[in-house]
């Protein structure tokens, strides 16, 4: 008999016996201390990867719970890895069981690890689940969250459209609840999609709106991150000078922060807008900057990407070897992701001639 199935087996005769020997109070307060321990455990390992995420405020856990602690943020990953299935089956048990604060805030709190990881399809399911609790509830604020968790699932798993009726659904909840920084983030996130899109100059006023109530909310986290997409909304407009002054702004500011992941974003448009405007060499340096910061914040598809234009701009200071290096790490990680974007990376290491 396999581990799986053995383990099916102990869960079945363990619900069996909860059924027959204990009251529907005992059982429904057992699922309590099993979810207040995945929440909160969840939340102190999402705040090691990413300490400048808006934070959520939690009920205090049940007398008996001990949630876990970590001294780093590679302990944290490490703890999600292991947990990845546990954490999904607590949402769908904490929808299940009407627990709707707890199946949408660790939805929402699972958004950082499966995004960087690549799980898309666990971020998208567990969203939906979380989303059909809370509407069920009427929770608003859960709603607004889970809209946004899910744009980010769909978006990276290739459903634009979706993505942006989430944002579009988000940005309406959170102007009814008056959230000044939730409506910046939403605006942010619509105008990423659209330049992701093509449709640059559309995406603009989307972000200033978010770079003004940022500001005005004095949040200086988001504020960096608006003054990137701004920046790389340029680049990708052609406006590479524009982009530098953007970003410069923006690694600043995340530097005083100690942003590794938003600083690590910020390198990779620099090096995107130094390639573009033709020193090559500097793109390369940049590109390094950010693959030593994603690695460091176990981010994977965006480590891809760089991965790739680190290639291009290898290639375009004739070294060849390490331009088929740096695609053949990219079509690693991609193909682990079972990503589209692998057509693209094998294009790339077919034209590159074979070394003598």
């Amino acid at each position: 008999m396999n581990t799986y199935a053995a383990h099916d087996l102990l869960r079945a005769y363990a619900a069996e016996l909860a059924d027959s020997l204990d009251s529907r109070s005992d059982r429904d307060s057992a699922a309590q201390r099993v979810l207040d321990h995945y929440l909160h455990t969840a939340h102190a390992a999402a705040r090691m990867l990413e300490p400048h995420r808006e934070p959520l405020t939690l009920a205090v856990p049940r007398s008996g719970v001990t949630p876990t602690a970590f001294a780093t943020d590679a302990e944290a990953l490490a703890w999600f890895v292991a947990e990845r299935s546990a954490l999904v089956a607590s949402v769908q048990l904490a929808a299940a069981t009407r627990h709707t604060s707890h199946a949408w805030r660790l939805a929402w709190i699972l958004n950082t690890f499966f995004s960087r990881q690549g799980y898309w399809h666990d971020q998208a399911a567990v969203q939906h689940t979380a989303l059909s609790a809370a509407q069920d509830a009427g929770d608003k604020d859960g709603q607004a969250h889970l809209h946004r968790g899910l744009a980010r699932a769909c978006f990276r798993l290739g459903r634009h459209d979706e993505a942006h009726t989430h944002l579009r659904v988000a940005l309406t909840l959170c102007e009814e609840l008056g959230d000044p920084v939730a409506q910046a983030r939403v605006h942010g996130g619509l105008g990423f999609i659209l330049s992701q899109r093509g449709r640059h100059r559309e995406s603009l006023p989307h972000l200033r709106r978010a770079l003004g109530l940022y500001a005005r909310a004095g949040h200086p986290d988001g504020y960096a991150e608006s003054l990137n997409a701004l920046g790389w909304s340029h680049a990708l407009l052609g406006n590479h000078h524009q982009t530098l002054v953007y970003c410069h702004q923006a690694l600043v500011l995340m530097g005083r922060l100690g942003d590794c992941h938003g600083q690590a974003n910020v390198w990779d448009s620099l090096g995107y807008a130094h390639h573009h405007l033709g020193d090559h060499g500097k793109a390369v340096d940049c590109y390094r900057r950010a693959l030593q910061l994603f690695q460091h914040t176990g981010e994977r598809y965006l480590r891809a990407e760089t991965l790739v234009r680190l290639g291009d701009a290898l290639l375009a200071t004739e070294e060849p070897g390490g331009a088929t290096a740096a695609w053949a790490d990219a079509l690693c990680i991609l193909a682990d992701l079972g990503h589209p974007d692998i057509g693209l990376v094998r294009a790339r290491l077919r034209s590159v001639p074979e070394l003598p």
